[in-house]
């Protein structure tokens, strides 16, 4: 199967923007682990290399990556933590995506697969502690109960699978309870986009010093955001406003989005 030269194209501008990106948070942060990037890249370039979805036919158009790995150190114990102090902290960040190249620069759903992993670790009083984030992007299939509790297209929960079903039996919860967190809807985010939430949240001296002194770090971020985040928001307003689409009839649900919607 040949992938057609306008997809690998696009693909490999992709990739120019993962490796420059890259470069630059690596200035900031000479001690994270970024070796993750560099395998996305490789994907990226190989032109021989079609990304799979489990249950989906294989499709030349269809561009992707896994960036698994990425490992960020936290550079001073967290001022504000349950239970406190901690030390050792440190941030592993898993991303893996996958898109048809028809869809970008569209007001279509920009991905068709889409797992995001947030996991913290560190250590109190010489105990491993964890906590977890993921992002995904629901799989809808003919036969979904919509009795079944809200799946926004995309959604944030906390805790889920690396948490709770992989290191369950280890965590102990004390006080803490769990139950199956809620969906929380929320728009799609690449490589890109997600160092750059993690960043804000979690590293916000580092993430200040790039936004402030790297006009192309910005740069990215705002070209990320025009292929991902904006279809997300305006395809969303348009529930209520279809002007918003310029009339362009490539879009998906607002419903997908944001289930509740009356």
């Amino acid at each position: 199967m040949v992938i057609p030269p306008t997809v690998l194209k696009q693909r490999k501008a992709i990739a120019n923007d993962l490796h420059l990106f890259m470069e630059i948070v690596w200035k900031e942060l000479p001690n994270c682990d970024l070796s993750g990037i560099t395998a996305a890249i490789t994907e990226l370039n190989n032109s021989k290399y079609i990304p799979q979805i489990n249950n989906k036919k294989s499709d030349p158009k269809r561009w992707g990556y896994d960036a698994p790995d990425l490992l960020f150190r936290f550079p001073a114990d967290p001022e504000k933590s349950k239970p406190h102090p901690l030390k050792d902290v440190e941030l592993s960040f898993s991303v893996a995506v996958r898109g048809n190249t028809d869809y970008l620069n569209t007001f279509n759903d920009p991905f068709e697969s889409l797992n995001f992993d947030i996991i913290i670790t560190g250590k109190h009083k010489e105990r491993e502690m964890i906590t977890s984030y993921h992002l995904d992007r629901h799989i809808f299939e003919d036969g979904d109960n919509p009795s079944k509790e809200s799946h926004p297209c995309y959604h944030f929960q906390f805790g889920g699978k690396k948490m709770i079903d992989e290191h369950g039996k280890a965590v102990d919860c004390g006080s803490l309870m769990f139950l199956e967190p809620p969906r929380i809807s929320y728009h799609p985010m690449d490589l890109i986009l997600g160092i750059d939430f993690l960043l804000s949240n979690f590293f916000p001296h580092n993430w200040t010093n790039l936004t402030n002194n790297y006009d192309e770090y910005n740069n990215l971020v705002e070209k990320h955001q025009r292929l991902f985040l904006k279809p997300f928001a305006l395809s969303f307003a348009s529930y209520w406003d279809k002007r918003v689409l310029n009339g362009d009839e490539i879009n998906w649900s607002a419903l997908t989005i944001h289930p509740q919607l009356k």
